[in-house]
C-alpha cells in the first residue's frame, strides 16, 4: 500500500514486549524479514520507540537492528515518546545515528500531557 500511494517510509510500531527472550527475538526477525521485503518494493519501513512496549530505549531498538544485516531497517524517533520516558534525542543517535529515517516532531513541557508545536 505505501508504494501505492507513493509513500517512501512505512513506520511500524511494533509487537508487545514480552517477558520470554525467544519471543522478542522472533520478533525482531520478523521485523526484520518484513523491512527486506519492503525494501525491495522501494519502501523503508521503520520501528518507531514505544512507550513500555517493544522498544521502549535506545537500548532495545539497537538490539533489534542487530537482527538486521542487510541495513534494510530503519528507526522513527518520536520526540514526544522519547521526552515523556526521560530519553533526549542524543540518547538515540549514540547507537542508532546511522538508521534515523523519520522523526515526529513536537514539544512537551515536564508533567503535562499535551503535544504542542515547537517552541
Amino acid at each position: 500500500m505505501a508504494k501505492e500511494t507513493g509513500a517512501g517510509i512505512l513506520v511500524f510500531h511494533g509487537p508487545t514486549r514480552s517477558s520470554d527472550l525467544k519471543a522478542n527475538c522472533a520478533s525482531a526477525a520478523g521485523l526484520c524479514q518484513m523491512a527486506r521485503a519492503a525494501r525491495q518494493q522501494d519502501v523503508i519501513l521503520t520501528l518507531e520507540h514505544s512507550l513500555g512496549e517493544f522498544c521502549g530505549t535506545p537500548g532495545q531498538m539497537a538490539d533489534v537492528v542487530l537482527y538486521d544485516d542487510g541495513g534494510n531497517l530503519g528507526i522513527t524517533l518520536d520526540l514526544y515518546k522519547a521526552l515523556a520516558a526521560g530519553y533526549f534525542v542524543e540518547d538515540f543517535l549514540q547507537v542508532l545515528a546511522g538508521r534515523m529515517c523519520h522523526f515526529h516532531f513536537c514539544d512537551k513541557h515536564p508533567g503535562i500531557e499535551e503535544r504542542l508545536m515547537p517552541g
